[in-house]
């Protein structure tokens, strides 16, 4: 979902020391209230972006975990079909 209408809500709504009020207040003479349907539809969206980047987290762990296994399997293969032989002059 798009967060940019909220943000900008938010940005228009800040209180603006050099001229006393808010954009908002200033453009249109009164302060927008926000309503408690749209702030809890706010709410839900932020938990669900945080929720999302959580298992994002949790899934890339994962999946350098089975790399990392997956790593070391081919390398214990590699290893034991390959063996380090050493010659000496004239071998």
């Amino acid at each position: 979902m798009d967060l940019l209408p909220f943000l900008q809500w938010n940005l228009n709504n800040i209180y603006i020391r050099s001229i006393g009020m808010s954009l908002y207040k200033y453009l249109f003479n009164f302060k927008f209230e926000l309503s408690v349907d749209r702030l809890i539809t706010v709410f839900r969206i932020l938990e669900d972006i945080l929720e999302r980047r959580f298992m994002r987290e949790h899934l890339r762990k994962d999946a350098q975990f089975a790399m990392d296994q997956a790593n070391t399997f081919v390398k214990r293969y590699y290893n034991s079909k390959h063996h380090w032989e050493e010659f000496e002059v004239g071998d």
